[in-house]
């Protein structure tokens, strides 16, 4: 570990509270998007869809004894293998809404990565929970909180903090803040008054830099002003790794997010999931690895919906209230069994949307006979060959619209998936 813990340096922040401030007073009311969290659970380097969200058959092949299974409106794929998936769907199928056979038109990883989060093929835009976090304004001090994944950003990269797999912020923090002092090992903790003085520094040395970076500073000294108003142990956070196993425990992770939700520190978070033990998602041979892969994926999201009870939001609600969970992976597998005993890259792949504003149980959209995505009436979410073929764009459009952000002022053009949405547009 780091020779400072996160505790060490976002505790002595209170919870990077230079950078925010709390307002715990304000009063309850109804919920809106502007209110709305985001928890992004990255599935790394592309799950096999037929072995949870879109049944067999045509085509598509999934393993031994699978079957779509129906909870209310909601179908998913069924298997003795997967007790955690049956569990999780039995549990939640009334807060969560499957998307399937979205075109994501690429099978390269990180170009699929880049289109499905930002709708592009190119860096003209930030990534969906960017946009999100950068619609919070500028007084978050971990607005888009990256523990594991990818981010893409263009206008706002300011708004992403990148924890780092193993402790790189601290580290990064005790290298800036002690640099000066020729390279001395930084203490176990650090006083708030230090920090402060440092950041005060920096921001007064960008609002020399030019008008546009004058403002920058301005409203980040505003949130220094600030830090008078988180007070105790109560405003702290703790963004120190664990001592993992052969995986990261994705509970614990979005524990942490919460936490820094709760505390008014972020709006958007995301953590990864690479499978069981860190097998890889990426199934070339070995398909059948893609079943275990799923039963933790749904152990982890089945703690993570419970664990949102322990939290509450700065509005004075419960957190579960205005959290939106979003489950995705790159990319889906080919639908047929490759000579080698996997499958290969495909450019259709499913969704997972939980929680907050998403109009669950029920599923939205389908594969064709040869595992292509097929066109969907927006508005009901029915097969509809005269509808609308889903992609990135119009999942993006989806995403905003949950967040209260018009999706044509980020300059998106593909209506929003209406009927995931308890609130059409």
């Amino acid at each position: 570990m780091s020779q400072w813990s996160r505790r060490a340096v976002l505790g002595g922040l209170g919870g990077l509270g230079a950078l925010v401030g709390l307002e715990r007073a304000r009063p309850a009311r109804a919920a809106s998007g502007s209110d709305r969290k985001f928890l992004f659970v990255y599935v790394h380097r592309g799950w096999d869809p037929a072995y949870v969200f879109t049944p067999p058959g045509g085509a598509v092949v999934a393993d031994e004894g699978a079957a779509a299974r129906t909870v209310g409106r909601l179908t998913h794929v069924d298997a003795p293998t997967r007790p955690n998936v049956r569990r999780f769907f039995d549990l939640w199928a009334d807060e969560a809404c499957i998307i399937n056979g979205m075109e994501v038109p690429s099978i390269v990883h990180e170009r699929c990565q880049r289109l499905l989060l930002t709708g592009q093929g190119g860096a003209g835009r930030d990534d969906w929970p960017t946009l999100l976090a950068a619609a919070a304004g500028t007084e978050m001090g971990l607005p888009y909180l990256l523990l594991a994944g990818v981010a893409f950003t263009r206008n706002y990269g300011d708004r992403v903090v990148r924890v780092g797999d193993d402790g790189q912020l601290p580290r990064l923090l005790g290298t800036d803040v002690y640099g000066e002092l020729g390279g001395m090992r930084p203490p176990a903790a650090v006083s708030s008054s230090a920090v402060q003085a440092y950041l005060q520094r920096r921001l007064d040395r960008l609002a020399a830099g030019g008008d546009d970076l004058a403002a920058y500073s301005a409203a980040q000294s505003e949130g220094l002003r600030r830090i008078s108003t988180i007070s105790g142990a109560g405003a702290s956070i703790d963004l120190s790794l664990p001592s993992y196993g052969c995986e990261r425990d994705l509970t614990d992770d979005a524990r942490l997010a919460m936490r820094a939700m709760e505390l008014g520190l972020s709006r958007c978070a995301m953590v990864q999931s690479d499978g069981v033990c860190s097998e890889g998602w990426d199934t070339h041979t070995n398909n059948a690895l893609q079943g275990p892969h799923f039963d933790g994926l749904f152990r982890y999201l089945d703690e993570i919906m419970s664990a949102r009870s322990g939290f509450m939001s700065p509005t004075g609600r419960p957190l579960a209230e205005e959290l939106t969970i979003v489950v995705l992976s790159e990319m889906g597998r080919t639908p047929a069994i490759s000579p080698g005993g996997g499958k290969d890259h495909w450019p259709y792949t499913s969704a997972l949307l939980l929680g907050a504003g998403v109009a669950g149980g029920q599923t939205i959209g389908a594969l064709d006979a040869q595992g292509r995505g097929m066109a969907v009436d927006l508005r009901s979410g029915a097969v509809d060959s005269g509808g609308t073929l889903l992609g990135a764009e119009g999942f993006g459009a989806t995403l905003l619209t949950l967040g209260g952000i018009d999706p044509g002022s980020a300059g998106i053009s593909a209506p929003p998936i209406a009927a995931a949405l308890l609130e059409a547009p």
